[in-house]
């Protein structure tokens, strides 16, 4: 038996996956997904990247719950995992970028200090009330 590949993902490889703007890189990125799926090799999505993605997305004018989704089939595809954020943490980010209709920074952040227990921030971004159990810090 061979030993597992662990190949780290970039921005680029999802963005022609989800988005089918280069069919021949496309075509690429799922051979390797039926790699990852068949146990070849395992695809780790750092943090960043996954920022990346939603950027490209907001900015090509996709809708947040369609980039949810989108990112949401990926992390769950087999032999695909997460890198330097817990799938929680990720999918509550996920879930106040769409429901809380907030920018995807604002999202990770809140989520990471709600997995960490923190409750307060100061910010003068007033979008930060609507998310509950955080508390924005007004002086």
């Amino acid at each position: 038996m061979s030993e597992q590949k662990n190949w780290v993902v970039d921005a680029n490889i999802i963005l022609r996956h989800l988005l089918y703007d280069l069919p021949e890189q496309a075509e690429k990125v799922e051979k390797v997904l039926g790699q990852a799926e068949n146990g070849e090799v395992r695809l780790l999505i750092p943090e960043p990247v996954l920022s990346d993605v939603v950027f490209v997305l907001t900015y090509l004018k996709v809708s947040k719950l369609e980039i949810a989704a989108s990112l949401r089939g990926w992390i769950n595809l087999p032999g695909v995992d997460l890198l330097g954020i817990d799938t929680a943490t990720f999918e509550m980010a996920l879930d106040l970028f769409v429901d809380q209709n907030i920018k995807w920074s604002d999202a990770l952040i809140a989520s990471h200090m709600l997995t960490y227990g923190y409750t307060r921030i100061f910010t003068f971004d007033k979008h930060f009330n609507r998310i509950p159990g955080i508390t924005k810090i007004d002086l």
